[in-house]
């Protein structure tokens, strides 16, 4: 899919030092709690703003005739100045804590003399895939003189608190090396970028101002941990099944969730790129029996000869696909990129299943939790009380990334683990005040009052959790079962 209307254009600014040897650039990671990226490493970057062209600036470089990206380079330079607070102007570096990084006042009426947009070299524009929200940008680079690389030793220390947790100064090769080892979450753009300056130091290239690179829909967000959103027949807000490859030259395929022949012909493009370069894939894993996590199961293990691994009450709900079971504890071998552990997760479904990579302290987690919104628990193979058991389970485990079936990986693991755990109980306690309201209610009577934040249209999802909740009370001995599909507070 290719975007027609680019909604944001962004800019981005990687710093490059070659006072010490080998070429180095700066690099930081993103709060964890951001809700876009989140946990990422990257350089400074954000979004034009209005205000960008009302600030003076130096224009573009002779062998650069590219007026029309004028606009960013004074944005990429501007926020660079907003996370770091260093400002390149044309009578020189301003260093970090020189000019008050207040919003208030207004760059403009502070410039000592114009951005030196000049100097940035404009290494290409790269559209994000088509399920992201559309956006254009456009990376630049800066070389600092060795004065000014000195300066900026430390620059770390001047980081916005808001926006970036940690920063360091870092080879190239030691950028790639730290993700492909699990250390460092990284963006396609960002990788290309460094693979580039590792291999030829200078001026990289990933293309033409105004043609972005051809959009890359998968990505290795970690060595050898691809993600590849893929349209599915899921439930709102999600409109994507996460499709992961897991492993470097032998990797597990988890949860081939389309059956659309457009959407599969994507992900079988993928698998046979990875073959082309020598890489085989092992197995097919289902996390769970949805439809979303499974409709080209069928059709990948028939092309590429491969057997279907799931949890037994999985294999047990859907008998035609022959699965071999996966029970909880059982590890999977993916050679250098190390194992798997199986672990049964149940309370969404049955059979669910997450899968633990000890070496990166990760845990692929299905559809136990999403990088937005909350997961329906449909009864009667959906389960609260072992939904919040399963929760806890990732809560005490503690992991550094979570890599949810829908959405983006997830850093802010425990916040988003205690959040969802504290929802659940508060949802729980508003049912069990409903009930106590309305005796003898059904679960399509308590809907309106218990989710008064949601549009009709999407009711029934929710009388499903609520039922699920009404359940849990009558386990817990808060609730009875009546006639009629009714309930009633004890």
């Amino acid at each position: 899919m290719i975007h027609t209307d680019i909604n944001t254009q962004t800019a981005s600014l990687t710093l490059i030092r070659t006072d010490r040897g080998r070429p180095e650039i700066f690099w930081a990671r993103r709060r964890a709690d951001r809700a876009f990226l989140g946990g990422f490493f990257s350089f400074f970057a954000g979004s034009v703003e209005p205000t960008d062209a009302a600030l003076p600036t130096t224009g573009a470089p002779p062998n650069e005739r590219a007026p029309a990206d004028l606009h960013l380079r004074t944005a990429a330079l501007r926020e660079c100045f907003e996370e770091c607070g260093a400002l390149f102007c044309a009578t020189g570096l301003l260093a970090p804590g020189t000019l008050a990084r207040d919003p208030a006042h207004q760059l403009s009426e502070h410039l000592p003399a114009p951005l030196d947009t000049a100097r940035l070299h404009c290494a290409g524009t790269w559209r994000t895939p088509s399920w992201m929200p559309p956006t254009c940008t456009t990376f630049f680079t800066l070389t600092l003189t060795h004065a000014e690389a000195r300066t900026l030793d430390t620059l770390a220390e001047h980081l916005d608190p808001d926006e970036l947790e940690w920063g360091q100064w870092i080879t190239p090769e030691q950028a790639l090396h730290a993700w492909h080892h699990g250390l460092a979450l990284l963006t396609t753009p960002l990788t290309a970028l460094l693979a580039q300056l590792a291999s030829q130091p200078g001026h990289p290239t990933l293309g033409p101002t105004g043609h972005p690179a051809p959009t890359a829909e998968a990505i290795e967000y970690l060595g050898g941990i691809v993600a590849l959103p893929l349209r599915t027949a899921t439930l709102p807000p999600a409109t994507h099944t996460n499709t992961y490859l897991i492993g470097r030259e032998r990797f597990l395929i988890v949860d081939p969730g389309p059956d659309d022949a457009d959407e599969l012909a994507r992900l079988i493009a993928l698998i046979d790129a990875r073959r082309a370069r020598g890489h085989t894939p092992t197995a097919i894993l289902l996390t769970h029996h949805h439809p979303d996590h499974v409709g080209g199961a069928r059709a990948l293990a028939e092309r590429f000869h491969l057997q279907i691994l799931a949890h037994p009450r999985t294999a047990e709900i859907l008998p035609a696909l022959g699965a071999t079971h996966l029970t909880h504890g059982q590890r999977l071998e993916l050679g250098a990129f190390g194992e798997l552990e199986a672990w049964h997760t149940p309370g969404h479904a049955p059979g669910h299943l997450a899968l633990v990579h000890a070496p990166t302290r990760s845990v692929f987690a299905g559809d136990l939790v999403a990088s937005r919104g909350t997961i329906i628990v449909n009864p009667p193979r959906g389960h609260m009380g072992d939904y919040l058991r399963s929760l806890h389970t990732l809560l005490t485990f503690n992991p550094d990334i979570i890599w949810p079936a829908h959405g983006l990986p997830i850093v802010a693991t425990r916040a988003l683990l205690t959040g969802y755990i504290d929802h659940r109980f508060e949802r729980e306690a508003k049912v069990l005040d409903a009930l106590r309201a309305h005796p003898r209610a059904t679960a399509a009577e308590l809907v309106p009052g218990v989710y008064p934040e949601l549009p009709p249209q999407i009711w029934p999802l929710a009388e499903r959790s609520l039922l699920a909740h009404l359940i849990h009370l009558v386990e817990q001995g808060l609730a009875r079962a009546l006639d009629g599909d009714r309930y009633q507070a004890r």
